[in-house]
């Protein structure tokens, strides 16, 4: 029998390791999430996107209230962009003030490959970061969908 209803997927990326961030986005620095998980559509990814997630760490020289802007892009470079720049307060640690976490809604429908952005490959996108002020590493980053 079929099954009904919503199912809730995720995938990390802790394994690329630290990429630096700065107050420019730098191409060469991003980690991928491959929505991968099986699909009922094969390989075409249709599903909602739900909430993006980063962990930083060795934040330095930022202020009390750092923010950190992303992109989820098509293309390792970042040029194409599928969620447009998105800032959010960074939540520093409070016994480790260099470590630093941030939590955003991403809530669209999406549909990669097929009738959708074909500019997805393989169902993997690329998340790029920068921050207001300072520099950090992005360490882990993850997202959650829901088909």
């Amino acid at each position: 029998m079929a099954k009904i209803g919503t199912f809730i997927h995720c995938d990390l990326d802790k394994a690329t390791g630290n990429k630096a961030v700065g107050t420019a986005y730098n191409a060469a620095n991003f980690h991928t999430v491959k929505l991968n998980q099986p699909s009922i559509f094969g390989d075409q990814f249709v599903g909602h996107l739900g909430a993006i997630a980063i962990r930083l760490n060795t934040l330095n020289g930022t202020s009390a209230t750092p923010k950190l802007t992303f992109r989820i892009s098509a293309d390792a470079a970042g040029d194409k962009p599928l969620i447009p720049d998105t800032e959010a307060d960074i939540t520093k640690g409070i016994g480790t003030a260099t470590l630093g976490y941030v939590c955003a809604a991403v809530d669209l429908d999406f549909i990669f490959g097929g009738n959708g952005f074909s500019e997805v490959i393989d169902r993997q996108v690329y998340i790029h970061c920068l921050i207001d002020q300072g520099t950090c590493n992005q360490a882990e980053t993850y997202i959650t969908w829901r088909e």
